[in-house]
């Protein structure tokens, strides 16, 4: 929990990058999902 407060604190105080960042992340977080998907399903 205290990891997600820090968090939303540095995104508010950043900004628009740090929102940019978090969008790559999830990007790469899903493809690692969906990879990961592929290989269970396969």
């Amino acid at each position: 929990m205290a990891i997600h407060h820090t968090r939303r604190r540095t995104t508010q105080e950043t900004g628009g990058t740090s929102r940019q960042k978090g969008l790559v992340m999830t990007g790469c977080v899903l493809r690692n999902l969906k990879k990961q998907a592929v290989v269970a399903g396969g």
